[in-house]
């Protein structure tokens, strides 16, 4: 009986390493080569976003183009070898830009293209009269990536103080402060 147990053993053993993947199994995955990271410069000169993919065991179905999660319009086609050219590129073109390819009973692979740009204030209110005890409303709007980090300062004899008790917002884009007015 321990002689029939080893067999059974073995083939078990056997069927179990058969199973696991071998040294070519990361050969399967598809492989996709990028333009790279691209900085907003100024001037701002046209931008082109580029994704090959080299290699792939899957039949490709279709692929696109997406910016911060979010696909582009009219980037869908069913191209191995993608482009996205920003003709004339702004701060609020900066972000993570991703080719994104869609494959027959396989899942889908994608590469990740960053697209810098400075922080830039597109929007602020410069001052607000508010009389002793009303709140007054400040705001910040801004661009850029990798997103700005902002910190409010106030002024209070000749030095910036930072602001202690603030009711204050951050997406990212906008900053804004509620101040209440105590002197």
């Amino acid at each position: 009986m321990s002689g029939s147990t080893l067999p059974s053993a073995l083939v078990i053993s056997l069927l179990l390493v058969s199973l696991l993947p071998g040294p070519g199994a990361a050969q399967n995955e598809p492989s996709i080569v990028t333009s790279g990271e691209v900085t907003i410069g100024d001037p701002a000169l046209p931008i082109t976003l580029q994704c090959n993919l080299t290699s792939s065991s899957h039949i490709l179905t279709y692929s696109y183009w997406t910016k911060n999660g979010i696909e582009l319009t009219a980037t869908r086609k069913n191209a191995s070898n993608m482009e996205y050219r920003i003709s004339k590129p702004r701060a609020e073109d900066s972000g993570e830009y991703h080719c994104v390819y869609h494959f027959h009973s396989a899942p889908k692979a994608n590469a990740t293209i960053e697209v810098k740009a400075a922080p830039a204030i597109t929007g602020h209110k410069r001052s607000e009269n508010k009389n002793e005890g009303q709140d007054a409303m400040m705001y910040c709007k801004s661009v850029g990536y990798p997103h700005p980090e902002w910190v409010w300062r106030r002024k209070e004899n000749g030095l910036f103080m930072l602001q202690r008790k603030t009711n204050s917002t951050n997406n990212h884009k906008d900053k804004n402060l509620r101040q209440r007015n105590t002197n």
